[in-house]
């Protein structure tokens, strides 16, 4: 598969330029610049729990490879 490159909107309207495989890995890639994913402890659950904190379900969520530019 080619590399492309991809442009990645912040949430502050700068964006980064990133050479990618696909659109996946690119956002993957901004994700890892951001956000740190590890499984949550006991510990972690419950004071979340005790706290309000709802558990978002992500299997759910349809994974799509597209090429379209966002919507302005």
């Amino acid at each position: 598969m080619a590399e492309r490159v991809y442009r990645l909107g912040l949430p502050d309207g700068s964006y980064k330029l990133v050479l990618s495989r696909s659109r996946r890995q690119a956002i993957n890639y901004a994700a890892d610049c951001f956000f740190k994913v590890w499984i949550a402890s006991d510990d972690e659950l419950y004071a979340a729990y005790c706290d309000g904190v709802e558990v978002e379900d992500a299997n759910g969520q349809e994974l799509v490879e597209s090429s379209e530019s966002p919507a302005n």
